[in-house]
């Protein structure tokens, strides 16, 4: 934006781009979505008898993280104003470098979600959510909380991933109650064509990060 000259955010824009990651992560994780909801339909067909499937746990891991990261989500919203400015994104981009860091300098063990308590799914949320402060990445904090709990690399990485479903789904109902507070002026074709692009760009990008991830 400052590049560009905008001097104020635009919630179409950001709904596109939002739109465009959500839509790479579910076609990246496509496969391994549709072997939840399989589990899920099991787990329902046997009148929810407890299931020794690691899909089972990853799934009730999941539960009980997406409770107290929306509401942390919603809480850093309402009380930050979700600050932009580029100083405080620097800082916090050197914070998450830090973070990164430590996670792969850290050992990996091989645990799954078999042995990860309620209590990690809450921490899981809780600092999911501090990716709202522009520089922090939601992939890089839970996994780095994952590695020294003990979970392996692969269970680290699909955990955050999928961790950014309900997340995103969160930003994009925030984003239309933008454009419907604020309202859509009339829209130049070429705006319209950049806020298009911002999407398809953003799908490709993160479709390609999720890919080497």
């Amino acid at each position: 934006r400052y590049m560009f000259g905008a001097e104020s955010r635009n919630f179409l824009q950001e709904f596109l781009v939002h739109i465009g990651v959500l839509l790479a992560i579910l076609l990246a994780y496509r496969d391994l979505l549709s072997q939840m909801r399989r589990e899920q339909k099991n787990l329902q067909y046997r009148k929810k008898r407890k299931s020794d499937s690691v899909l089972y746990y990853d799934i009730r891991l999941l539960k009980t993280t997406t409770i107290p990261l929306l509401i942390c989500i919603c809480l850093f919203l309402f009380l930050l104003k979700r600050q932009n400015g580029l100083l405080s994104t620097a800082a916090f981009l050197v914070v998450n470098a830090i973070i990164l860091l430590f996670a792969a300098h850290s050992q990996h063990g091989n645990r799954d979600a078999r042995t990860m308590s309620g209590l990690d799914g809450i921490v899981f949320g809780i600092l999911g959510s501090l990716s709202v402060f522009p520089g922090i990445s939601r992939i890089g904090i839970v996994s780095c909380y994952s590695t020294l709990r003990g979970a392996d690399s692969k269970n680290t990485i699909n955990w955050a991933i999928l961790l950014s479903i309900p997340a995103i789904m969160l930003y994009c109902v925030f984003d239309l109650v933008g454009v419907f507070r604020v309202g859509i002026d009339i829209v130049s074709f070429t705006a319209l064509v950049g806020y298009v692009l911002s999407g398809i760009a953003a799908f490709c990008g993160g479709y390609f990060s999720i890919s080497v991830l």
